[in-house]
């Protein structure tokens, strides 16, 4: 009897050790042996022309996906992020091409990113002829739209263009409709 008990205490004990090692070769062994290392990154973004700060940009992390928004002062963070690996941060904001870059997280850091800067592109053609046209046209209604979804992405960018637009919109909203070829054509000729 003794023998048996001692057989089966053998074999459990095999049995138990040999699902050890499959658990712990499978990659498992982290949640059992202690935790993944995490960091933190934070970083910031600016217009590239003027070196101001850019709020509300989208900051996307690659490859956890986590995502956040830059505030007021340009400024960004994740928390807790996987170390001792490389994350792409990719940065999109409307009037703005795409940027991004590549951190490396060190364990228990907080690491600070390169500065981004992203290029505006609010100057878009296409859109200021069309403004033109429906106001030559008097089509004020669809001017009214247009103007508004442009001065809608304008809202928290510091540029000429911008602030043209601003100036356009008070002056429509005001019905001061004589001012504004104007100000349309100063627009177009801003670079």
């Amino acid at each position: 009897m003794k023998a048996k008990i001692g057989k089966r205490l053998i074999r459990g004990i095999y049995f138990f050790a040999s699902g050890f090692i499959i658990f712990s070769s499978t990659g498992c062994s982290k949640a059992v042996m202690g935790k993944v290392p995490t960091g933190n990154v934070h970083g910031k973004v600016i217009d590239q022309n003027s070196g101001s700060a850019l709020n509300d940009v989208k900051v996307v992390e690659k490859p956890e996906s986590k995502e956040t928004y830059t505030d007021k002062k340009g400024n960004y963070k994740f928390h807790s992020l996987e170390a001792n690996k490389t994350h792409t941060l990719k940065m999109t904001k409307a009037l703005y091409r795409d940027g991004g870059t590549s951190v490396f997280v060190e364990p228990n850091k907080d690491t600070e990113a390169s500065t981004v800067e992203l290029v505006y592109e609010g100057k878009n053609i296409k859109w200021i002829a069309e403004l033109k046209r429906l106001f030559e046209d008097k089509k004020y209604d669809e001017f009214g739209e247009k103007l508004s979804s442009i001065h809608q992405l304008c809202e928290d960018i510091e540029t000429r263009n911008c602030q043209l637009i601003r100036e356009i919109k008070a002056l429509f909203d005001e019905e001061k409709f004589e001012e504004i070829p104007a100000k349309l054509e100063e627009l177009s000729a801003e670079k």
